[in-house]
């Protein structure tokens, strides 16, 4: 945490000073007891704020040796646990690991093309560039060539070489040997170090008295032509004007003449500097000296005595930074406001409510019940204390103060004096006249007239409940009333009617702080919550946020004249100009805020007095008070990097205008804004991302990071900006251009492309479409053609014929039951035949069923010549499973009639059925024991004759139709001669496997 510290400085007249700054930071009163009417006085001496960092904050270390500023206006320091960057959020600190090659560095050198140089203890030398440490290349050669000694300091030649000398280059004792110096050379181009005897060139060099030889010596260095030294070693005024320094003493060289400043500082001197106001710093072992460039002899103010400060810097924004070696660095804004702690000891803090001056005396009130006073030497006195009352409402009549519970105060001999002149008086008070005073009580006002220095009450106006907290008279003889609930007003001659100002405006209706008189124009109002109102002869006028003001609780006004107004609020206080327009309405001209980041204490502000050609501002940690025309210059814009520009895991930060892939539409910004006067309760950072189809309005934030996610493609541009306090933007505005490709889908070549490829693709498929409706058309004539066979070899002549015959035979014989018998076993398989063609499966049971009936009936036509028997395969749920109907009736045929003719036994037919489910199949064998098939006649089915082959050809062509139009398990039928596979067999095997179907249509 930042720790704020009030440190106390003396004017330079006792130039021995040895008070330590632990001593100073305690503010330990030195206390006496002088009994002066009552009075408690207190020894005083004014202090100024400061903050300060040390390991809390995130240092590594308290003891800090250099500061420097880098071009992106971030803090650079060097300690002895690493090196430090402090931008305004963290301390980042960078050791060995990070490419230092020590820890432990002395001074910070800037060279000409912005590289920070770093000497460390070993006598090596590190240098940061382009956001990476780099060790001096002949850092070898460098430690070898300082005898062991560390690099006192750098320098530049004309050359761009490097000038390095050791620790002990100017001891007091050494004599000025002729003209020349050793010194080391680093040539940076040529990466060479080397040892020289440095010649001296103006030897015409006139010393002064008590110039001693180191001196003198370094006179003699610092003047050459051309070079640059560091602005802690030379402060360069003109072409043959420069200050230095050398153990405790300043020395100047002028027109060839070295003289010394006859002023002897308390300890020895480590740091020269030069700010833009032309304050010339000395740092030593005891403290830091402020001087002017006029009086060198005399310098204005000693700060941190007691404490080593090895550096002092002031940056952009006009802050200064000092480096200590036992308490890290301190900022100090502004040396112009001055802090007066009323508590007994600095680590306390006295909350002042009220406060009005007198000629020679400030009288303020406390938080603690206590009324006290300080006087033009900024002595501290105790008037009065009361544990049950807080000493809160002040007015002036005359040469006194009036307050309540009242009581009177005036100066008489330089001394204070305290008089009652009313009880029970707990409200506000006002002067309306040079010898009037009216003041409020619990339930009324009351009217006090003063003559010859007494008071006399002479009037009470009517009962009134309401809690009083301002009194205003305007214009004459109208008094208005601030209360806790808005605005009200009396009149008089009887003061008997209060009316609420504007009931129907809730602008005025809400707490009321202090209302201040502008003339005969109107009254300034300061309320809770409503900012500041005027009330004026035409009409009234609010002023809010937008119009400057950085608070709407305002908590006390001072009018310093009638184009100037003090505001207090808890956020600060606000110098305001403003002027009257036509309607003699105000219209604020400037707005200058000053907080704790202009140098303030706090930002709680209670009550504002003007006092001793000073605003003084009451605040909860005791009186803050500067000049009324306190200088305050502007803040610069804030520096603004951009840090990285993340994409995946790429950093494409240092691309100029990268063109992205389509799928590379997630980006991340981190950016770092630097400045030292941050806003408070406004954000840092506005952006905005620019593009086609993008809101271009502005967004504000206080993140670092900005992510952008599913960017569609087009051309993009990333704007950054930061403020500071004072409303200034950093401008131009960082940009980073970048453009995501479209995928190539949304070429307008390959959407033509893609086009004609739907295109062909379609016409492809409507070809292919058009090719199987008509293969499904052929396949279904061919099923047809193949049903039509089917059918037309049930209608097999021959076999009609012959059972016709077979039933005339019956007839003629008078063998009524045969013939009828036969002819209705043959009705209802032609019935069966005819009906079975318009299917295209039927289950296995009718099948079966239709070869059963129809071998039965070639039976009876012959008798004798065969028997047969059909077997299925046991619990074979024959209902589940169906086959393409008329298939095997082909097979039987031919047995019968091909098979059986011509033997002299009686044939046998067998038809087996069997389901094999783990190969998905069904299984129909046909076997008889007749002639046999002929081995070559087996393949030559269908080059035989047709009255022989049709049945046949039949079946195969069914069994391709079945393949083509039925993915998955084949087909297939098979004649084999069983003689071929057993000598003793005769006949043919027939075998018909067909895929497992369990779905009718």
């Amino acid at each position: 945490m930042k720790t704020t510290y009030r440190l106390t400085s003396s004017v330079c007249s006792n130039h021995r000073a040895t008070l330590f700054l632990e001593k100073v930071r305690c503010f330990c009163f030195t206390v006496f007891l002088l009994l002066l009417n009552g009075w408690l006085v207190t020894a005083f001496a004014q202090t100024f704020n400061a903050i300060n960092y040390d390991t809390n904050d995130g240092l590594p270390s308290p003891e800090v040796y250099d500061l420097a500023t880098a071009r992106d206006g971030s803090l650079w320091l060097t300690t002895d646990r690493g090196v430090c960057r402090y931008d305004g959020y963290n301390f980042t600190t960078y050791t060995t690991r990070d490419g230092l090659t020590n820890n432990t560095n002395f001074e910070i050198w800037t060279d000409k093309d912005g590289r920070l140089w770093f000497n460390a203890f070993d006598g090596s030398l590190t240098y940061f560039e382009d956001g990476v440490f780099k060790a001096f290349e002949r850092n070898d050669s460098l430690q070898y060539n300082l005898n062991g000694q560390y690099a006192d300091a750098l320098a530049e030649d004309p050359l761009g070489r490097l000038i390095s000398w050791n620790s002990n280059s100017f001891s007091p004792t050494r004599a000025v040997d002729k003209d020349q110096m050793e010194c080391v050379i680093i040539d940076r181009e040529n990466r060479e170090v080397w040892k020289e005897e440095l010649r001296i060139e103006d030897t015409e060099l006139q010393r002064g008295e008590n110039i001693y030889n180191a001196a003198f010596l370094k006179a003699m260095l610092l003047s050459r032509a051309g070079w640059e030294f560091d602005d802690f070693l030379k402060i360069e005024l003109s072409d043959d004007h420069f200050i230095y320094s050398e153990s405790n003493y300043l020395f100047q060289c002028k027109d060839g003449f070295v003289s010394r400043v006859p002023f002897d500082f308390s300890a020895r001197i480590d740091f020269l500097y030069l700010d833009s106001n032309d304050y010339l710093w000395a740092c030593t072992h005891d403290g830091v000296f402020q001087l002017t460039l006029d009086r060198l002899d005399q310098p204005i103010r000693h700060y941190f005595q007691g404490l080593k400060i090895t550096s002092v810097r002031m940056d952009r924004e006009g802050n200064y930074w000092f480096s200590s070696i036992e308490r890290g660095i301190f900022k100090i804004k502004n040396f112009e406001i001055e802090h007066l702690n009323v508590a007994r000891t600095s680590t306390q803090n006295e909350i002042i409510l009220s406060v009005t001056g007198l000629k020679n005396h400030l009288i303020f009130s406390t938080y603690s019940y206590k009324l006290m006073s300080v006087n033009r030497q900024l002595e501290l006195g105790q008037i009065q204390q009361n544990s049950n009352f807080l000493y809160q409402f002040f007015s002036k009549l005359g040469d006194a103060v009036y307050y309540a519970p009242g009581r009177r105060i005036e100066e008489k001999d330089g001394r204070l004096q305290i008089y009652n002149f009313a009880t029970n008086m707990n409200g506000p008070m006002l002067a309306i006249s040079d010898t009037m005073l009216m003041a409020a009580s619990g339930v009324s006002i009351r009217f006090f007239k003063q003559k010859n220095k007494e008071i006399t009450l002479v009037g009470r106006s009517s009962r009134w409940y309401k809690r009083m907290t301002c009194i205003a008279e305007w214009p004459k003889n109208n008094f208005w009333l601030g209360t806790l609930d808005g605005i009200y007003t009396i009149k008089g001659p009887d003061f008997k009617v209060f009316e609420s100002y504007q009931s129907g405006q809730s602008v005025f209706k809400t707490r009321y702080t202090q209302l201040e008189l502008l003339g005969d124009k109107g009254l300034w109002g300061a309320t809770m919550g409503n900012g500041l109102i005027f009330i004026g002869k035409n009409g009234h006028r609010q002023f809010l946020r937008k119009d400057g003001l950085g608070n709407t609780l305002i908590n006390c006004l001072h009018l310093q004249n009638d184009s100037t107004l003090w505001v207090g609020s808890n956020k600060g206080a606000y110098k305001i100009r403003f002027r009257l327009d036509d309607a003699d309405l105000p219209v604020f001209q400037s707005v200058q805020p000053i907080t704790v980041l202009e140098g303030l204490a706090s930002n709680h502000i209670n009550d504002i007095e003007e006092w001793n050609d000073k605003i003084w501002l009451a605040t909860d940690k005791g009186f803050d008070f500067f000049p009324a025309d306190l200088p305050i210059a502007k803040a610069p814009p804030p520096l603004i990097s951009l840090d990285s520009v993340i994409v995946d895991t790429s950093n494409l930060q240092k691309l100029d205008r990268p063109v992205l892939a389509y799928d590379q539409n997630n980006l991340i910004f981190y950016f770092t804004g630097i400045s030292f006067s941050q806003p408070e309760g406004r954000p840092f950072y506005r952006y905005r991302l620019m593009g086609e189809g993008l809101d271009s309005n502005w967004i504000y934030t206080d993140a670092r990071d900005v992510r952008f996610n599913k960017l569609a493609p087009g051309n993009y541009r990333f704007e950054l900006m930061a403020r500071n306090n004072d409303e200034r933007w950093s401008d131009p505005a960082v940009q980073y251009d970048f453009r995501i490709r479209s995928h190539f889908i949304d070429l307008w070549w390959v959407r033509l492309l893609l086009l004609f490829l739907i295109g062909f693709i379609s016409w492809l498929i409507y070809a292919r479409r058009i090719q199987s409706i008509r293969f499904k058309e052929a396949q279904k004539r061919k099923l047809q053609r193949a049903e039509l066979e089917s059918l037309r070899s049930q209608m097999n002549p021959h076999f009609v014929f012959n059972s016709l015959n077979s039933i005339q035979n019956f007839i003629f014989k008078k063998d009524v039951r045969q013939a009828n018998y036969y002819l209705s076993k043959f009705s209802r398989l032609m019935r069966d035949s005819l009906q079975f063609t318009r299917l295209k499966n039927i289950s296995l049971d009718k099948e079966i069923n239709f070869m059963q009936a129809y071998l039965e009936l070639e039976q009876m036509r012959f008798p004798d010549r065969f028997s047969f028997a059909i077997q299925v395969q046991k619990d074979l749920p024959l209902h589940h499973y169906y086959v393409p109907p008329l298939l095997i009736q082909p097979v039987l045929e031919n047995a019968v009639k091909h098979a059986f003719k011509n033997i002299d036994y009686k044939g046998e037919l067998r038809v087996f059925v069997e389901v094999e489910e783990t190969l998905d199949l069904l299984r129909i064998i046909v076997i008889d024991n007749g002639l046999g098939i002929e081995e070559d006649g087996i393949g030559k089915y269908n080059a035989e004759t047709q009255h022989q082959s049709l049945g046949l050809r039949m079946i195969y062509d069914r069994i391709d139709l079945i393949n083509e139009t039925q993915p998955g398990v084949q087909a297939s039928f098979r004649l084999e001669n069983r003689q071929k596979l057993d000598a003793s067999l005769s006949g043919t095997r027939a075998t018909l496997q067909l895929p497992l179907n369990m779905e009718e249509a």
